[in-house]
């Protein structure tokens, strides 16, 4: 009986242990090949090192070309691509903020397998990074994710003076894994929202989306999940009822005009349509409250549930999430 009394306590003390310190998901890092590198490098390649290079990467050298509008891979085209302004401009800047490629490996492994954890499916198994000109920060070409770290070089990097503030204040290292999150679940469930979809059908498919961002990415921030500041996000918290009762006073809630709806759900300096001084992506915010009153009422619901189209078109989501702000 001592024994018996000895195990449960011991048992009790480790249980009590296991609580108080949480369970920490554990993920191996997912590699990524520094494209930017290898172009940066190529005319200082020999010619046996350029075949080697033409020959090794010829997947993501044609899938980097491809972004690029380029018909073909070959050497006269790669030697100009790596004397270009963009390449030229942008790796010492890339280089300075990302000396290493460790820690974005590893949140992205931790993205992709809590991903797999949860019973959802990516269709990507290659990633690069790469810098270019171009507006895109994330592509995908096949099975290959492109990301453009240029795109991330912080809110004082010098080359994004003149940029817009409400898209420069995500064009941090710290919101890159949220936004490699939002590309690679967009891209395995992509919106379909039929012929004429709502403004009500876009919040809760981003709502879905931005719940199952703050499922895996590790340690995750709801501000930079919905791509706001958290000053943003207290307006938002603290108006809540408020921007509700305007967008159903306003028969917003089934507007299904392309125009009215990304003035409510697109990054912007304000979502002037629900208040002057409500921010971009108020209707991002809304979305994401009804599918958590959602979870908080159905907590079976999978994220691949949340990320179907019966869900997000379905006409008793809302009801039966028992929102009132």
């Amino acid at each position: 009986m001592k024994n018996s009394a000895f195990f449960l306590t011991a048992l009790g003390a480790m249980l009590s242990l296991a609580a108080c310190s949480g369970n920490k998901e554990s993920y191996p890092p997912q590699h990524i090949t520094p494209l930017y590198e290898d172009i940066a490098g190529y005319a200082s390649l020999d010619s046996a090192e350029r075949i080697s290079l033409l020959s090794g990467d010829a997947r993501l050298l044609h899938d980097y070309m491809a972004v690029l509008e380029c018909d073909q891979t070959g050497d006269s085209i790669l030697l100009k691509i790596s004397e270009s302004k963009p390449v030229e401009v942008f790796t010492p800047d890339v280089r300075r903020v990302y000396p290493s490629l460790d820690s974005l490996e590893l949140q992205l492994g931790h993205i992709t397998g809590a991903a797999e954890t949860r019973g959802l499916q990516l269709n990507i198994n290659r990633y690069a990074a790469v810098v270019w000109g171009r507006p895109q920060s994330i592509v995908f070409v096949d099975s290959t994710m492109l990301i453009a770290l240029n795109h991330y070089l912080g809110t004082d990097y010098e080359g994004y003076a003149g940029m817009p503030t409400y898209r420069v204040v995500n064009k941090t290292p710290q919101q890159l894994p949220y936004d490699m999150a939002e590309s690679l679940l967009a891209n395995a469930y992509p919106f379909e929202g039929g012929e004429s979809p709502s403004l009500l059908n876009h919040m809760l498919y981003d709502g879905a989306l931005t719940a199952a961002k703050m499922q895996v990415v590790e340690n995750a921030s709801l501000a930079q999940a919905l791509g706001m500041t958290a000053d943003q996000l207290q307006w938002l918290s603290e108006n809540e009822g408020n921007i509700w009762r305007t967008v159903v006073s306003g028969k917003l809630l089934y507007e299904t005009s392309g125009f009215k709806i990304d003035r409510i759900m697109l990054p912007a300096p304000s979502t002037d349509l629900i208040s002057p001084a409500s921010p971009g992506r108020t209707g991002r915010y809304i979305g994401y409250r009804i599918v958590d009153s959602y979870i908080r009422k159905h907590p079976e619901v999978s994220l691949r549930q949340l990320l179907s189209p019966e869900f997000y078109n379905g006409e008793s989501s809302l009801r039966e999430s028992g929102y009132k702000p």
